[in-house]
């Protein structure tokens, strides 16, 4: 899934000429938020998956033995 999705974004990249599309949140007022489109300007070897990150530290010498993957805290059962 990860590549998969990376494949998309450099896909985008390519197509914009070196930019993506990003969006962020704004807070208008407190409580109220806009979805705001910010076009991106970045490189190729600037988009990483996790794994690639993962990857880089190790052979930046870090010592890491696995990759855990980022869940919402909805999709983990904690013991009560």
């Amino acid at each position: 899934m990860e590549q998969s999705f990376k494949k998309d974004v450099l896909r985008e990249l390519r197509e914009g000429n070196g930019r993506i599309l990003l969006h962020d949140e704004m807070e208008e007022r407190p409580g109220i938020f806009s979805i705001i489109p910010l076009w991106e300007t970045v490189s190729e070897e600037d988009i990483l998956t996790p794994r690639d990150i993962f990857n880089l530290m190790a052979k930046e010498g870090y010592k890491a033995s696995h990759l855990l993957p980022l869940l919402k805290p909805t999709d983990i059962d904690f013991p009560r």
